[in-house]
């Protein structure tokens, strides 16, 4: 029997999040949680006001990729704004500076920020032996396996994101009891051939035997370009070495 779980990010990543709490007193985002190409609009008309006569502001976004923070608007002299359609998926932040009529003299603190959070959209479908990710009902991922112990151990596919028309996961494989193999992934979310994008790391830590455990830190997908960066862990060398990685557009 088919069972089709609609797990979203929120809950791999922020473990079901309240609404109040992705909101300050101070900068409200309605509604704080939508879907991906959903907009949200951003009021701070209670954000310091007062500060400064006919004073402007400027938005910033801190994206989920990791990246720098944005000024995405500037000179904005009203105390609402639409941000969207957004198209990637995860939590991302957005801050508001206040600054006087001429944009000078600008001041933020953390009482300038709110949080929201854009669901990626792609369905978990799950049988008793195997489960994969599906996005907009086209099959976007492999299979993970299910195998019955005390033989066999779950594969597992997490982190997905979804920026623009592409996605991306990492596929866990585990081997046995105690070697594991995993990767980044991608693919486009009308389906189609799954791309490997990251180097296949594989740890072992079998009793009595040394363990491996390389790694990859710091995987994101950049929101402008079809490019990912990452940096690869190398536990022998104890070395750290940016990668990057282009993919044509869906």
């Amino acid at each position: 029997m088919l069972k089709i779980i609609k797990l979203s990010s929120a809950a791999l990543a922020l473990s079901i999040i309240s609404t109040n709490s992705l909101a300050s007193s101070y900068v409200i985002a309605t509604p704080s949680k939508i879907n991906i190409n959903e907009s949200v609009t951003i009021d701070w008309s209670r954000y310091y006001p007062n500060k400064y006569p006919n004073q402007t502001y400027n938005l910033y976004v801190y994206k989920p990729s990791g990246e720098p923070k944005y000024k995405y608007r500037r000179g904005l002299t009203t105390t609402s704004d639409v941000r969207g359609p957004n198209t990637i998926s995860g939590t991302q932040t957005i801050e508001v500076e206040v600054c006087d009529q001429n944009g000078q003299n600008c001041f933020t603190s953390s009482h300038g920020r709110v949080s929201v959070f854009i669901d990626h959209q792609c369905e978990y479908n799950k049988t008793s032996t195997r489960g994969a990710y599906y996005c907009d009902g086209n099959l976007v991922t492999q299979f993970a396996k299910f195998q019955p112990w005390p033989n066999g151990v779950n594969d597992s596919i997490s982190d997905v994101i979804s920026v623009k028309d592409r996605v991306y996961w990492k596929y866990t494989d585990r081997i046995d009891s105690y070697t594991t193999e995993y990767a980044w992934y991608t693919n486009c979310r009308s389906g189609g051939q799954i791309e490997q994008v990251t180097e296949l790391v594989r740890n072992t830590s079998y009793p009595g035997s040394p363990n491996s455990f390389d790694r990859i830190d710091n995987f994101f997908a950049r929101h402008n370009n079809d490019k990912a960066e990452w940096s690869f862990y190398d536990a022998w060398n104890k070395t750290s070495t940016p990668r990057t990685a282009y993919f044509s557009k869906c």
